[in-house]
């Protein structure tokens, strides 16, 4: 079976109660449909003009 990485970033994050409610309802739907979180949060550090931006990885 194939497997699809998705990758999910966040240039600007506006609401934070918003992300909170969607971060706490999403780990559940992933793993419904047998995904999971391999990585996410922001960056520890910057560099070559680098983005912190939060950003998700998973499969």
């Amino acid at each position: 079976m194939s497997k699809v990485v998705c990758i999910v970033t966040y240039k600007e994050i506006t609401d934070e109660a918003k992300l909170a409610a969607y971060a706490a309802m999403a780990p559940a739907t992933v793993q419904k449909y047998g995904g999971q979180f391999l990585a996410r949060g922001y960056p520890v550090a910057l560099r070559e003009s680098g983005q912190q931006e939060r950003t998700v990885i998973g499969i």
